[in-house]
């Protein structure tokens, strides 16, 4: 029988270890000059529009998933190749370190320890 709860596990982690993309001061502006509209950029690339402007006026991260559909739509646009397109569009941020919150033996949560030379 198929252990589901392990599949569980393992989605968290690799959830956990996506990329993030910030979009570039010039991101509107080059989707603009390669004639697409924000609406029709984020109907081509199946996202909403409200995504779209929030990536834009970067009020928002974008998953890998979500940069790339724009990178590949603004490719096609622009004439370039999808590598290019996400370079052009994006930043790549760094993977947030997360540790573990500590448990106690009954397997509940825990208060995190303090770091040495943190008393003030």
């Amino acid at each position: 029988m198929l252990n589901l709860a392990s599949y569980g596990k393992v989605w968290y982690a690799i959830a956990m270890q996506k990329k993030a993309y910030q979009a570039q001061p010039d991101f509107a502006e080059r989707l603009s000059a390669a004639g697409l509209r924000q609406v029709e950029a984020a109907r081509k690339a199946d996202i909403s529009v409200f995504t779209l402007a929030h990536i834009a006026s970067t009020r928002q991260r974008a998953s890998s998933a979500t940069a790339n559909r724009i990178a590949r739509v603004y490719a096609e646009a622009a004439g370039i190749d999808q590598a290019e397109a996400l370079s052009l569009l994006f930043v790549e941020l760094a993977a947030p370190e997360r540790s573990p919150r500590p448990r106690g033996a009954n397997g509940k949560y825990t208060k995190a320890a303090e770091e040495p030379g943190d008393d003030q």
